[in-house]
């Protein structure tokens, strides 16, 4: 065998799957069984799924996440790759700029997620351009948390890529680097 640091990694990996497996083995377990407080828990097998795939809150839960992930997904990324095209190559505006994409990643989620709740609310908040449904409402500002909170990320790692890769190239260049 050449290459033997492979082998360092197995404790690491049996760790990291254990502590994955056991969990995801216990909630697959308690959702075959019926769970009150103080019985004992009784074998149900299958429905639980039965009753929850029947459950319209739950359907229309599902189809609010996958309209929440789209629409971030539709604006996030063009967006993020429109930041990195639009940052500086280098100096001082480049370091302006990444602070300023990094600040909305130091904010906690649930805290940015109430004050853009503050922000829209239609008898006080600053920016009351939606008088909608409660539901509709916090949908579009989770779109909103999203797009503001990840657009920063997208951008600084595109920008992060495109130095690296430069670097790359640049070594490449360099004689007796075996590329």
């Amino acid at each position: 065998m050449k290459n033997r640091a492979w082998l360092f990694l197995i404790p690491a990996l049996i760790l990291v799957s254990l502590s994955a497996f056991v969990p995801i083995m216990t909630v697959i377990n308690y959702s075959l069984h019926l769970l009150y407080p103080g019985s004992i828990p009784e074998f149900y097998g299958m429905g639980n799924y039965v009753e929850l795939f029947q459950d319209e809150i739950f359907l229309g839960s599902i189809k609010s996440q996958f309209l929440f992930t789209f629409q971030i997904l539709l604006i996030e990324i063009p967006l993020g790759l429109l930041v990195a095209l639009a940052m500086p190559p280098k100096g001082k505006w480049l370091t302006l700029v990444l602070v300023l994409l990094g600040i909305p990643l130091l904010i906690p989620l649930p805290i940015v997620g109430m004050v853009w709740r503050v922000f829209t609310r239609a008898d006080l908040g600053v920016v009351p351009w939606s008088r909608r449904s409660t539901c509709t409402m916090s949908l579009s500002t989770s779109c909103r948390v999203g797009v503001w909170q990840k657009c920063g990320r997208r951008g600084g790692l595109s920008a992060a890529l495109s130095l690296v890769r430069g670097a790359c190239l640049l070594c490449r260049r360099m004689p007796g680097t075996g590329w």
